[in-house]
């Protein structure tokens, strides 16, 4: 499946950004760096019922469940969360997060960036639900990890619907690696300058990526591939003829 990253062309996001991706990283942000006040935004029922079991039970049980239970809330606090659409034609992003046409976009293979191999503090893969209700975490969540997780992190307003968001969340927010194949496309806005695209040409000389151009066509958003890179290959291994003799183990002759 494959996933896009709008970004801007502002000089300094530009720089960062550039130097990020040279390193084959992306940066999983902490939810308070959330362009939406309303993210992670949710109310729970457990609290309460938790200082009513408090009264009953006189034991250290209950408190030990009321420890746990905010330290989970809390986790909030340390997540990474990296935002992506599903969409590359959307015209809303283009404009928000890609300098109005100016920035570009760019293409994930989306296994690639959930590799636990690259990143163990992988945890979820969250498509967005999109509704006008605040999310309530009450008694039946507790026994359903999933509708746990999805309550807090991904749920948003119908307002934002039109970003057709998936979330990548990770124990720690920072710096993730990424393999070198992750990127196989980056997408221009029909405003973006050459030298802007000359920077990434060079960036993925030696990498298999296809470019495109985005321009409007018929009142609607359309693309045209306009350069390839490819690696370059240490061997040819089309003047060689092979024979499988036997495998064991994921081992082969």
């Amino acid at each position: 499946m494959k996933v896009y990253k709008y970004r801007s062309i502002d000089k300094e996001t530009f720089e960062r950004d550039f130097k990020t991706l040279s390193e084959n990283c992306f940066f999983a942000s902490g939810y308070i760096n959330l362009n939406d006040p309303f993210d992670i935004y949710f109310n729970e029922q457990i609290s309460p019922l938790i200082k009513i079991l408090k009264t009953v039970f006189l034991n250290n049980n209950v408190s030990n469940f009321e420890n746990e239970f905010k330290k989970t809330l809390d986790f909030k606090e340390k997540v990474g969360i990296y935002c992506l659409s599903k969409d590359f034609l959307n015209e809303q992003l283009w404009a928000y997060y890609a300098s109005s046409y100016s920035g570009y976009c760019i293409e994930y293979d989306l296994s690639k960036l959930i590799d636990k191999n690259q990143n163990p503090d992988f945890e979820y893969q969250l498509d967005i639900d999109y509704e006008d209700n605040i999310p309530t975490i009450n008694i039946e969540d507790i026994k359903n990890a999933n509708s746990f997780i999805k309550k807090i992190y991904a749920i948003k307003k119908s307002t934002w619907k039109h970003e057709d968001e998936l979330r990548l969340i990770f124990n720690n927010y920072g710096l993730k690696k990424f393999h070198s194949s992750a990127i196989t496309g980056i997408y221009f806005g029909h405003r973006t300058e050459d030298k802007v695209k000359e920077c990434f040409y060079d960036l993925f000389k030696n990498k298999d990526v296809k470019f495109y151009e985005i321009f409007p066509s018929n009142f609607k958003l359309d693309s045209r591939l306009i350069n390839e890179t490819k690696r370059k290959l240490s061997h040819d291994l089309g003047r060689f003829e092979f024979e499988i003799l036997r495998s064991r183990e994921n081992r082969w002759e």
